[in-house]
């Protein structure tokens, strides 16, 4: 799915927040042969102007941040997932992130071309 515009809608936009607002405990992260290993991969697949984005449950609420009218390939898309359970990043310059929130485990990412930063939001886990 190519995603364009200032918000990316799957489920609303008030859920993804602001960089700066994005507080909590880190994502677990995963090696890449450590990820590979787990046998399930994410099927959903969010492409925000050149980096991607993968998950394997729930719903993903994202937006452009940052952006003066240039969409997602002149922002940091920031995302709020629902229950993600693996996350696997492409950043726009190719590097690789690999996170294990956990099943039924909101979580928020923000990504830059340069990394990718997820936290567990314990606020909203039922």
């Amino acid at each position: 799915m190519r995603l364009s515009g200032a918000c990316v809608i799957l489920a609303g936009c008030s859920g993804a927040p602001e960089p700066a607002a994005l507080a909590g405990p880190p994502c677990p992260e995963l090696a890449a042969e450590a990820f590979l290993a787990r046998g399930v991969m994410p099927e959903e697949d969010l492409r925000l102007g050149e980096a991607v984005v993968r998950f394997r449950f729930g719903r993903a609420q994202c937006k452009a941040v940052g952006s003066s009218g240039g969409g997602w390939d002149s922002a940091a898309p920031v995302c709020h997932f629902s229950a993600p359970a693996l996350l696997h990043v492409t950043t726009s310059s190719g590097r690789e992130f690999y996170f294990e929130p956990g099943v039924g485990q909101p979580a928020s990412l923000a990504v830059s071309a340069a990394e990718a930063r997820c936290v567990l939001d314990e606020a909203s886990k039922a």
